[in-house]
């Protein structure tokens, strides 16, 4: 019995040593962050979850309550658009973001009325352009952008035609790290920065990626190509 009684004792000062060195560890890992799990049809991109736009007609635009601890954000998904008239030229916004909005063009040479939650408005262009577009209901505004695409649009203007080159370019996001892109250079081109491995790992890197995007650009305009590495903020002394 007295053995018993020993070895009973024994065991709770282990168990109870054990608590006391690991049971910080484990309360810690408790506690730590988890991994935001989004609903189905929607990805994650840092802490939020945003619609997975990517069953979405390219001439449709969804526009979206993003909602955080601070604030309600209202944005147009994606916020970059480009319509090949050709194909199809009326342009689609469907409202999900549980407030009416009204979407118009910065300068307003064109306007969407109010679009009831669950509703969906539709404007045709019948030519080339490049516009910048707010998406406003009574608690934010959102800021989109629409590059409209035509056999005509050689014709426009140098600076516009960079703007709908970018915009172009920006939807190969999804298949190469482009770590910038950027007009209005000293060479008055369309820069687009990529990931330095690309170089590291093919020689021909260079020439690779002129061909691809001067061939993805149906118009002219001037491309400069560089390879460089994510942008790292440095501490300076006082």
């Amino acid at each position: 019995m007295k053995t018993r009684f020993l070895i009973i004792i024994g065991t709770f000062v282990i168990v109870t040593a054990f608590v006391i060195a690991y049971g910080p560890i484990v309360l810690e890992s408790e506690s730590r962050s988890k991994p935001l799990l989004c609903e189905k049809n929607f990805i994650q991109r840092g802490n939020e979850c945003f619609p997975d736009i990517s069953y979405l007609d390219p001439n449709t635009i969804l526009i979206y309550s993003i909602h955080s601890p601070n604030q309600i954000r209202t944005t147009p998904l994606p916020p970059t658009s480009v319509i090949f008239l050709e194909k199809n030229s009326t342009v689609t916004w469907i409202n999900e973001s549980g407030f009416p909005v009204t979407v118009y063009e910065k300068e307003n040479k064109w306007v969407i009325e109010s679009i009831d939650p669950k509703m969906q408005k539709q404007i045709t262009f019948n030519q080339t352009g490049f516009y910048e577009y707010f998406v406003q209901n009574s608690n934010d505004r959102g800021h989109g952008r629409l590059a409209l695409v035509s056999n005509d649009t050689d014709s426009l203007p140098y600076d516009t035609k960079l703007e709908i080159a970018r915009a172009i370019v920006e939807q190969d996001r999804d298949n190469y790290p482009i770590i910038g892109l950027g007009i209005g250079n000293a060479e008055n081109s369309l820069g687009i920065d990529i990931d330095k491995k690309y170089l590291e790992e093919n020689p021909d890197a260079s020439s690779f990626f002129m061909d691809r995007y001067t061939k993805m650009i149906p118009f002219d305009v001037k491309i400069t190509i560089e390879f460089t590495g994510p942008i790292v903020p440095t501490m300076q002394d006082n």
